[in-house]
């Protein structure tokens, strides 16, 4: 019998690599479709002239086609990833960053203003909820009213 050309952690760790590597190349085609992305604090902009975005585009064919390759060399499977799943992690993720954020919290760079903990922690206490909402949207069991 013919071993393999991967061990099972070598193949796992190779195909990992790959799929954020493809992840990445997926965002960014899809960034270069909409052209840009702007919120209240974030904005990205496409900063290329159109022969740097071609030239883009036809990299990211041939990275496609070598994952392809990899895949049927390696006999790589796929991976389906959910909305649902990435709401539940960021959820998770972004309740902790946001419990880190209320008045108390913020004492650690100084001094906090009297008037903080009465503007602020509401409105943390608001993205926290929604935050939660986020990981059950799922569900079915959100409420979409805040009190």
């Amino acid at each position: 019998m013919k071993k393999p050309l991967l061990n099972s952690s070598q193949k796992n760790s190779l195909q990992v690599s790959l799929r954020m590597l493809e992840e990445k190349l997926l965002t960014m085609e899809m960034l270069l479709e909409n052209r840009t992305m702007r919120g209240e604090l974030y904005s990205f902009h496409i900063d290329l002239e159109e022969d740097e975005i071609k030239n883009l585009k036809n990299i990211f064919i041939e990275m496609h086609k070598l994952i392809a390759e990899m895949k049927h060399i390696f006999n790589f499977g796929d991976q389906k990833e959910f909305l649902s799943n990435q709401l539940a992690g960021m959820s998770a993720y972004y309740w902790t960053v946001f419990m880190d954020e209320t008045s108390k919290k913020l004492k650690r760079y100084g001094d906090v203003s009297p008037q903080l903990e009465n503007i602020l922690d509401p409105m943390i206490e608001k993205f926290v909820y929604y935050i939660e909402q986020l990981a059950t949207i799922k569900k079915g069991d959100t409420n979409n009213e805040q009190n």
